[in-house]
Formats: structure tokens, C-alpha cells, sequence
């Protein structure tokens, strides 16, 4: 039996249509899931199912080895801010908040009755600055 080069180069031809079908359908299928599991960045929660209050102090629920989690805690302590960070590769309890509120970005912040997904400076900077009037406002 003879393989000749044209039957060689058909079937690399056709070996290599079908990678790139598989490739582009796999991205354009990746993409659509992204987008459809992606939560927004700010959205309300109810803190009622709470043992803490995060209006009082504010929460970020992290892992220790995130390198958002790390430059959140750093923008926080350059600000002076203090929050209740809840590590949930440390702690139990940390786990068990986070699976009840479906964590699935880190960090998350809850304040008040919002939670910010991800490290998101603006809004972060918006929502600590009402929750520190608001808090100034109850100590008088």
C-alpha cells in the first residue's frame, strides 16, 4: 500500500479545518458562557441571613493567595479604611458566608446592603465614603 503526498497533505488539510472549527467554536462557546455566568459588579443583597452588620463595618470576603484580594487590602490600609475580612481559604465561617451569599468573585465587598463584586475602586470609594458619613452622622 503506497501513501502518496496528495492523500498526505488531503488529510493534513482536513486535520487542520477541523482544529480550527474546534478552536472557534470553543472561544465563540467560552465567551457566551462568560457573559452569561459574569455577575455584576454592584448589586443589592439582603445582610438579614448575617451574624454582623456590614453597614456598621464594612466586609471583603477573600482568599489569601488572590492578587486582587492583596491590592484591595493594600488600597484599603493607604486610605485608612478598616473592614472585616472574611478569608475564606482560612476560615470555616469564611467558607460558610461566602457559599450562602454564592461568592464566586473575589474579593467581595459587602456594605450596607450592597455588595460590590471584584475590586472596583470607584465604587468602592463611593459606598466607603456614604458609610462613613452615615456612620459620623449616627455618632452625633
Amino acid at each position: 500500500m503506497t501513501i502518496t503526498l496528495r492523500s498526505v497533505l488531503r488529510d493534513g488539510l482536513l486535520l487542520l479545518a477541523l482544529t480550527a472549527i474546534a478552536v472557534v467554536l470553543g472561544t465563540a462557546a467560552g465567551r457566551y458562557y462568560q457573559k452569561s455566568s459574569t455577575r455584576p459588579a454592584v448589586e443589592s443583597f439582603d445582610p438579614a441571613g448575617l451574624t454582623f452588620d456590614p453597614g456598621a463595618t464594612p466586609v471583603m470576603i477573600a482568599t489569601s493567595t488572590c492578587p486582587a484580594c492583596a491590592s484591595a487590602r493594600q488600597w484599603l490600609i493607604d486610605r485608612d479604611v478598616t473592614v472585616r475580612e472574611l478569608t475564606v481559604d482560612q476560615s470555616d465561617e469564611a467558607r460558610r458566608i461566602a457559599g450562602s451569599l454564592d461568592v464566586t468573585i473575589v474579593p467581595t465587598f459587602l456594605i450596607g446592603d450592597t455588595r460590590i463584586n471584584g475590586f472596583v475602586e470607584a465604587e468602592l470609594e463611593a459606598r466607603l465614603t456614604v458609610s462613613r458619613l452615615s456612620s459620623k452622622a449616627a455618632d452625633h
